[in-house]
């Protein structure tokens, strides 16, 4: 009898135990992933460019709309344009999801096989992305003798200077690209280091015709270097919709786009080499301009909690309100699937036009 209630006395306290045990287990299992954890986002530029005020902005949100409501803050890696950054997401960055990356995306660097380019975005995990905000071409206005008072007027100009960053970021690209279909006469002058750099250059006259992405130009370059009459907004380039046609921004009605422009200077639609150069680029880049990414095989639970974070966040109305206010644009989200199918279709790019932008990449500072 004693014996027989000491086996129930043990049965049950094994019993208590194991529930217990269970119920521990459960808790765990049923926290989040990001509970009391920091995420910290990297940024492959210096602060006060378009990359890293976009970033920014978004991250202040961002932590509110991922379960587990870490803190999320941003930590500036600049080197070659943003490479710097990707290779070390790509090569020593941790799986476990508290390193990622919010950076611009430039698959022509992959593409024509960039020195330097270590990574590759099919790789990458990615978590999101973004359609941003147009890009858009300013000049100075002494460019040409009497002012520019029309964007055509830039036909005038007897030597253009073109500052840029690196030949092959879209920001250059679409800039060299529409200045050559025009046939216009630049030197191209590369290797700024960012956006800041850039402006000052113009401010100071050591350039006089750049790309900025429109909100490096809203915060950047509106406020200071056109309201003092320094400079003059010339053209815009259209993004595209998901569905893959071209449209105007109604976020933008003091600056024509380029496709007007060159209809006006000259009146026909070019083609050739250097217009399939022109379209891949636009076709790669307009559709979607800025990523999260994670490093290669990103714990799942960590992945699936930041896609579905990054879904609520581009609802927030704050959100939504701050970047009407400092860009006077609202960046939309686009979907994983079509997201998924730009990385995928690089794989499809036309070769003989990725050799002729490598071309004229690689010739780029002999202009």
């Amino acid at each position: 009898m004693v014996i027989s209630r000491i086996k129930n006395q043990i049965v049950f306290a094994f019993t208590v135990v194991m529930i217990a045990s269970f119920a521990t287990l459960s808790a765990i299992e049923a926290s989040p992933y990001y509970e009391g954890k920091n995420i910290t986002v990297l940024v492959g530029h210096n602060a006060g460019g378009g990359t890293d005020t976009t970033a920014r902005i978004l991250t202040k949100h961002f932590g509110k709309y991922i379960a587990g409501n870490p803190s999320v803050i941003v930590k500036n890696v600049p080197g070659a344009g943003g490479v710097k950054a990707m290779n070390l997401i790509a090569e020593k960055t941790r799986p476990d999801g508290y390193t990622i990356i919010f950076q611009n995306w430039t698959p022509i660097s992959q593409l024509i096989e960039e020195p330097g380019v270590r990574f590759t975005y099919k790789d990458l995990t990615m978590i999101s992305g973004c359609q941003g905000p147009p890009i858009m071409l300013f000049a100075r206005v002494d460019t040409v003798s009497g002012g520019i008072k029309h964007p055509t007027d830039i036909v005038k100009a007897d030597r253009l200077v073109y500052a840029g960053l690196r030949p092959s970021i879209p920001l250059d690209l679409f800039g060299r690209l529409s200045l050559e279909l025009l046939d216009l006469d630049y030197r191209y002058v590369t290797g700024y280091r960012g956006a800041a750099k850039v402006r000052a250059a113009i401010k100071q006259g050591e350039a006089n015709i750049t790309t900025h992405a429109l909100i490096g130009y809203r915060s950047g370059v509106e406020p200071t270097m056109v309201k003092d009459g320094t400079v003059t907004p010339l053209w815009y380039f259209q993004n595209r919709d998901e569905q893959g046609n071209y449209f105007k921004s109604k976020d933008i009605n003091d600056m024509p786009t380029f496709a007007e422009i060159h209809e006006q200077i000259k009146g026909k639609t070019p083609s050739g080499d250097l217009w399939n150069a022109f379209n891949m680029v636009r076709g790669l880049y307009s559709a979607a301009s800025w990523f999260f990414w994670g490093p290669p095989e990103m714990n799942e639970e960590a992945t699936a909690a930041l896609r579905e974070g990054f879904q609520k966040l581009m609802q927030d109305p704050e959100l939504k309100d701050e970047m009407q206010k400092i860009i006077g644009f609202v960046f939309k989200p686009v979907s994983t699937i079509s997201l998924q199918k730009m990385v995928n279709d690089l794989d499809k790019a036309d070769r003989d036009t990725i050799a002729y932008l490598k071309h004229f990449i690689a010739d780029a500072t002999k202009k």
